[in-house]
């Protein structure tokens, strides 16, 4: 059985938290919101940003910057993974073929938004800048590969979601470069 003691500690506890991350959080949501209504989709960068709980607790443009490239980067690893799966139904096709072009340019973008955090964290805003922007073209790039092939994208909406994602990283990225 809980003691008076027990409740009266659960009590400071709970008022603890309420007093002291409530605020922290109101100026987290004001700063992202803030930074974002610099990017070309502010409505996106706010909901992509407070999709990672970091964000909150980030006080920087760098912090925001660093924490959209991890986003994009998880979305360009999913969207590797489904077409690294979907390229074992088309043996032998043009579609197997533009899925094999896909994954070289998703393989590639990895390489350059990782490439691009580690700029963002040392510091080296412009240098980031170009990575973020080859990784960019990886979506229309494979979007291209299939309209090239008089085929329909099986990963279309992954396209589309990495498009925006490293939209919002270059527009980050150029924020921090202005």
């Amino acid at each position: 059985m809980a003691t008076i003691v027990q409740y009266y500690l659960l009590t400071l506890f709970l008022i603890n938290i309420f007093l002291f991350h409530i605020p922290l959080t109101k100026a987290g949501v004001d700063f992202i919101v803030n930074t974002c209504k610099h990017t070309q989709n502010s409505g996106f960068c706010v909901a992509a940003l407070e999709s990672d709980r970091r964000s909150f607790n980030a006080s920087t443009v760098v912090e925001l910057a660093g924490i959209a490239i991890e986003i994009a980067t998880a979305a360009a690893g999913s969207t590797l993974s489904l077409i690294n799966d979907l390229g074992g139904q088309y043996p032998g096709t043009a579609a197997e073929e533009a899925l094999k072009q896909c994954a070289q340019l998703y393989g590639n973008a990895i390489d350059d938004l990782e490439e691009a955090r580690k700029d963002v964290w040392a510091g080296d805003y412009s240098g980031a800048a170009e990575p973020v922007d080859s990784a960019w073209e990886a979506p229309r790039s494979c979007e291209d590969a299939f309209a090239d092939r008089s085929l329909s994208s099986p990963v279309v909406a992954e396209d589309k979601d990495v498009d925006v994602k490293c939209g919002l990283c270059f527009d980050l990225v150029d924020l921090l470069n202005s």
